[in-house]
């Protein structure tokens, strides 16, 4: 059989030692197996939604981590602004007292 024949008919038939096997088919939706039929697409999704799930938890351990490195570095700045505040009132408190001290009143 040659190529023209072949692409004319669209298929051929392949001899083997049990009978011939057609070369161009339907797609198979099964394959058989020893104890059950397996679709074919089945493992393609399983791994699919698999990577899927896996990196949706990653994308969720992120988030949890970007959340709790926010709330460290607010927690960082509310006290870093206190202490600036304090140091601020203190300056103020020693202020007082010099001029206090300077005009002979008593703050």
């Amino acid at each position: 059989m040659d190529a023209a024949t072949v692409l004319a008919k669209g298929a051929a038939e392949v001899p083997t030692g049990s009978g011939s096997i057609p070369t161009v088919g339907p797609p198979a939706d099964e394959v058989p197996t020893g104890s059950d039929v397996v679709p074919t697409a089945s493992p393609v999704f399983a791994t699919a939604t698999v990577v899927a799930r896996e990196l949706e938890e990653q994308l969720e351990r992120e988030d949890q981590r970007r959340s709790e490195q926010i709330a460290r570095d607010a927690e960082i700045t509310r006290i870093h602004a206190e202490e600036e505040l304090q140091i601020m009132i203190d300056g103020l408190d020693r202020n007082t007292h010099t001029k206090g001290a300077v005009l002979g009143t008593r703050a």
